[in-house]
């Protein structure tokens, strides 16, 4: 929201050199975006934020490779008996994998002279707010929707999604309550308690 120079000087400048900065985010605006991104939105205030290093794009996770509820593949191999007496289950563990999260970037950009965002208090806020709905609507949109080329990858197009078949004889864009009964009950039981429905 606040811009110096000329239009042209995006070319060859950089974030790293403050002089170089043909378009430099103040902290305090940049604080005063996010805060309303995520007290505003329906699903970014749902997002686990974690936070990288200094100078890192991307974060490893450690995580537990379980990839189906099925018997014998939870918490990624564990498996569990009904047995006789005297007779030993086969033995199990779980196993473990790595999740590389890569950051991608969010931006929108414009130009306000420094004297009209200090003379004009009710300027600020309008920057600050229709920026801020601005990149909620682009990082909820990706959440969903996202392609993972340069965005996130979203719900909709990701492997893990679960999809559920309309019923029998079921008007297409339409919902009925058997719908919501399958989908819930498709449902991981330890999600439950802070599932939303969109």
């Amino acid at each position: 929201p606040k811009g110096r120079g000329t239009r042209d000087e995006g070319q060859g400048s950089n974030e790293a050199v403050d002089s170089d900065g043909g378009f430099l985010l103040q902290p305090d605006f940049k604080a005063a975006i996010e805060s309303k991104m995520f007290e505003s939105g329906q699903i970014i205030s749902r997002c686990r934020q974690i936070t990288c290093g200094p100078n890192s794009n991307a974060v490893t996770l450690k995580v537990v490779d379980d990839s189906s509820r099925a018997t014998g593949s939870r918490w990624g191999g564990v498996r569990g008996y009904w047995v006789d007496e005297g007779v030993a289950p086969t033995k199990s563990k779980p196993t473990f994998g790595k999740v590389e999260l890569k950051l991608n970037k969010v931006a929108a950009l414009g130009y306000a002279s420094d004297e009209l965002l200090q003379d004009a208090t009710l300027m600020t806020s309008i920057y600050q707010q229709s920026f801020a709905e601005e990149l909620t609507f682009l990082v909820e949109d990706a959440v969903f929707n996202g392609t993972g080329a340069g965005q996130p990858l979203g719900v909709i197009g990701h492997a893990a999604t679960v999809s559920v078949s309309k019923e029998t004889g079921q008007t297409a864009a339409t919902i009925v309550f058997a719908n919501i009964v399958k989908m819930y009950s498709r449902m991981w039981a330890r999600s439950r308690a802070n599932s939303a429905w969109f």
